[in-house]
């Protein structure tokens, strides 16, 4: 699935802008790739590291 929604990124305090290339959703699983300066990146729901992702229109999936 496709799109090029902007969500804003939140971990430390900081604040940063990346575009969705691609969202896939199980009953198990939340998977986010996206591209931030030219790198594909790429979270899962169980890694904390990928902190908080927060869509357009305050809808927010928290990686906790």
């Amino acid at each position: 699935m496709q799109s090029d929604i902007l969500i804003g990124f939140q971990k430390g305090g900081i604040l940063s802008v990346f575009r969705i290339i691609m969202v896939k959703v199980s009953p198990d699983w939340f998977s986010l790739a996206y591209i931030y300066n030219g790198r594909f990146l790429e979270c899962h729901l169980n890694q904390d590291q990928c902190g908080n992702f927060y869509f357009q229109r305050n809808h927010s999936f928290p990686f906790r």
